[in-house]
């Protein structure tokens, strides 16, 4: 929440403070790791968002965590691995068919951008579970 709203720093110390009382939380490695990143610290972010992948290497928070510090990085070649994991692991999770997208298009590959971006596209479309509360 505190990312969200742009209060990056609050974010960071947040997370930093669940550190303190639990080292092996991973949530507050992504969310440090996500707070660094949007304080442009990428060194810092690229080492929380690991540190968050060692502690459960097939979670997709954790590893587009990971992938987009090294995408910010401008190391692409490494990054790209790990987005193709995110979506392998899920693929049905319309914002890693986007980051990947993204991230081919930045390394020139247009055509495989396109096809991952018609799948996020799809995806988009397709409606999301939940119930329907009328406003009153």
């Amino acid at each position: 929440m505190l990312n969200e709203g742009g209060r990056h720093e609050g974010a960071l110390a947040a997370s930093e403070k669940a550190l303190s009382l639990d080292d092996k939380y991973i949530d507050a490695w992504k969310l440090k790791s996500n707070a660094l990143l949007k304080l442009r610290k990428l060194p810092e972010a690229l080492a929380a968002a690991e540190e968050g992948v060692k502690l459960a290497p097939d979670n997709v928070d954790t590893l587009t965590s990971q992938a987009n510090a090294l995408y910010e990085s401008g190391k692409f070649d490494r990054a790209l691995p790990i987005y193709q994991k995110v979506v392998q692991i899920n693929p049905n999770l319309e914002i890693g068919w986007s980051n990947l997208s993204e991230l081919l298009n930045q390394m020139k590959r247009y055509n495989e951008a396109l096809t991952a971006a018609d799948r996020a596209s799809r995806l988009h479309l397709i409606p999301q579970v939940g119930i329907n509360v009328p406003m009153l």
